[in-house]
């Protein structure tokens, strides 16, 4: 955690890509379960801009009908995307590819698996931090269909989710009423995940479930899918059932404790609560450690020259 704190000013330029990326495109997806899903496991900003932008995605994977052969091919065109880019900068790659934070799947190991795309060795797909080569598979697979059809048979129930968080909003004055309502929708939509994939033959550990279920709720806070959230009105016990925290970093601070204290304590501001044991898991690897200032100030600089200043949306307090 001191670590983080000495780095707070600059936590933003070095938001994960993934979750950078899967903000900025959740508000196009219009509440399709099946985008979602594609953009929490793809992870690669290439291949998750794809989906918000392809036209098939727009008019096959929006709403309760999921065509398998659109989400296919939406697919596929997700995989071009990446491999057009070469899967996005080194840093980025480095991001997706390590052991930290929401590292799972990704989009070469989830087409591989999902039979969209196969290893050959003169193919022109060219993906991941060890730059495999992969082909276009011809025609639908059956991991597709099944993944096309848990997301239609699921839709309503991801709604459901969101219309029920939302609507709990304000309707009580004691500090569980934020927590509370985000713990459940995390909770859900960690569970809903797991059967959409596990239906599709795909698994999803309990780790990579719950990091995931977090980029949701992240997402739908920025945008205000679930209303106006007061970190104040979320203590640290919620926090614990919303995050990951394999490190048990969030032991450091008393489970009565309001997000938004315990959020000011590292980062100076209270709306950064989620990210606690992130960014202690982020700046706690040993080949950040060693870094010396210089060297943090040159991967500052990178980062800015390679993308954007990161900046979570104003709603997100």
């Amino acid at each position: 955690m001191k670590v983080a704190y000495r780095a707070r000013n600059v936590l933003d330029s070095v938001m994960p890509c993934d979750l950078d990326c899967f903000m900025d495109e959740y508000p196009k997806w219009q509440g399709s379960w099946c985008l979602i899903v594609c953009g929490v496991i793809l992870k690669e900003p290439g291949a998750v801009k794809t989906l918000a932008q392809s036209a098939v995605a727009s008019a096959a994977m929006r709403g309760e009908a999921c065509s398998a052969d659109m989400v296919f091919s939406t697919l596929q065109d997700a995989a071009r995307a990446a491999g057009e880019c070469g899967g996005a900068s080194v840093w980025g790659l480095t991001q997706i590819t390590r052991q930290c934070v929401a590292r799972f799947m990704g989009v070469a190991s989830v087409l591989q698996a999902m039979g969209v795309i196969e290893a050959d060795g003169d193919g022109k797909l060219v993906l991941g931090m060890l730059r495999k080569r992969f082909r276009l598979v011809d025609a639908c697979t059956e991991s597709v269909t099944a993944f096309a059809t848990a997301c239609s048979k699921h839709q309503s129930r991801f709604s459901a989710l969101v219309g029920a968080a939302a609507s709990l909003q304000g309707t009580a004055a004691d500090v569980r009423t934020d927590g509370g309502r985000l713990a459940t929708f995390c909770s859900n939509v960690n569970l809903l995940i797991s059967e959409t994939l596990a239906e599709a033959g795909l698994q999803c550990g309990q780790y990579a479930g719950k990091s995931a279920a977090r980029k949701v709720v992240v997402a739908a806070v920025a945008t205000g899918q679930l209303g106006t959230v007061s970190w104040y009105n979320v203590t640290v016990a919620d926090l614990v059932t919303m995050c990951p925290d394999q490190k048990s970093d969030l032991d450091a601070f008393p489970g009565k404790m309001t997000a938004a204290d315990a959020s000011d304590i590292v980062f100076d501001r209270p709306d950064r609560a989620l990210f606690l044991s992130m960014w202690n898991c982020l700046f706690g690897d040993k080949e950040l450690m060693k870094l010396s200032d210089h060297d943090k100030v040159a991967v500052e600089q990178r980062l800015s020259n390679e993308r954007r200043h990161c900046s979570v949306p104003s709603c997100f307090g």
